[in-house]
């Protein structure tokens, strides 16, 4: 094996777990400029002093002019919310849409966000079988025959975790299987901004029976906390409401909301979305590369590759042995929703690690242990 040196400059250990934008130029400066902005408003103490509910109509207006290019069209005002976040999204949902002791239908590997809001409210979760492609039509059929869903929570374009984009011919398919049984959709949409070109949402295609959630946590930053929440219809919002009046954990952070219309308003928000495609295709090179001969899965455009391990080794020997070198990996139970044996994968982040450089290191180090024997 060849000798891997650690980066100079790296202090700290290299984070192989979690997605987030990666770092890139210019985000400082349009970050800057837009706090500015806020700073320069004339109603900079009502926005500090009073609950800003779930934006105001200029800003549910801009957010669905942004995200009619991926919608297909526009979804309005009296559609739209702007919550804290798709954690905060699925926290107002599940509850309502399913309740305590309701099932809830998902990919057998699912964002462990979802599960953890389910298990908080006391709701059951089954596992849909899928393939590199996604959801199985057939396999959701038979969890709708059998378990009696009242929702089916997907990622359909990048999930997370295997990258899978599912075509549109399933999309269909799922939706007229959920509309057969009365199950509603929760499509999270998460990776929308860094996917152009993907495959029409499931909203576009059954808008009646289709939540849309989408957060700008991987297309601008996490720190935001900000995602939209589109609805079937604007009935459906005002029933979703109407029951309790005044939750402050639902609504969107002032600072924030504001901050975020001015980008998207600016052009900003597509810049930095472009930026960070830019550096995630970057980043897939060089991850392609180190793990060349490998067998793994995954997008140009995806924060993360599913990578399969060779049989000699567990995905706990991997983690153990790539801590000396100060390389972070975790096993991917988080993402189990299905109650089954976990694959022997494990899920790489190629945006965690602070710079290219240090993603070089840390794939490097994967590889050459995973070309060895693991030690006993």
């Amino acid at each position: 094996m060849n000798k891997v040196v650690r980066p100079v400059a790296a202090n700290e250990p290299i984070d192989m777990t979690r997605t987030m934008p990666p770092e890139i130029l210019g985000l400082t400066r349009r970050i800057q400029e837009a706090l500015a902005h806020v700073a320069q408003s004339g109603d900079l103490d009502h926005l500090i002093q009073r609950h800003h509910f779930f934006g105001t109509d200029g800003e549910r207006a801009v957010g669905a002019s942004w995200l009619s290019h991926r919608l297909g069209f526009d979804p309005g005002i009296d559609r739209l919310f702007i919550t804290g976040g798709t954690q905060n999204c699925l926290e107002i949902l599940m509850p309502r849409l399913v309740g305590t002791g309701g099932c809830v239908a998902t990919e057998m590997l699912s964002y462990a966000g979802n599960t953890q809001v389910c298990k908080l409210f006391g709701i059951r979760v089954v596992g849909v079988e899928i393939d590199e492609y996604g959801i199985l039509p057939d396999a959701f059929a038979q969890v709708c025959e059998r378990h009696h869903p009242k929702v089916l929570y997907c990622n359909p374009t990048i999930h997370n975790p295997t990258t899978s984009n599912l075509p549109e011919d399933r999309r269909r398919a799922i939706a007229e299987i959920a509309r057969r049984h009365g199950v509603i959709i929760i499509e999270d949409d998460v990776h929308a901004k860094l996917a152009p070109g993907a495959f029409p949402t499931i909203m576009s295609i059954a808008p009646d029976i289709t939540w849309y959630l989408m957060s700008v946590s991987k297309c601008i930053g996490m720190g935001l906390r900000t995602a939209f929440l589109v609805a079937p219809d604007a009935r459906a919002l005002i029933d979703l409401r109407e029951p309790i009046q005044s939750i402050s954990s639902w609504f969107v952070p002032g600072i924030s909301s504001v901050v975020v219309t001015h980008l998207i308003k600016t052009g900003a928000a597509d810049e930095i979305a472009a930026s960070i495609r830019e550096e995630v295709a970057a980043r897939q090179a060089i991850a392609t590369e180190a793990l060349d001969g490998f067998d793994f899965q995954t997008k140009i455009n995806a924060l993360h590759l599913w990578l399969s391990l060779p049989d000699r080794w567990s995905v706990r020997e991997l983690v153990a042995a790539v801590r000396p070198h100060n390389v972070v990996v975790r096993p991917s139970d988080l993402c189990n929703a299905g109650g089954i044996m976990m694959p022997n994968k494990v899920r790489l982040s190629l945006v965690a690690p602070r710079s290219k450089r240090d993603l070089a290191y840390a794939v490097k180090i994967i590889a050459d242990n995973l070309r060895r024997e693991p030690k006993q």
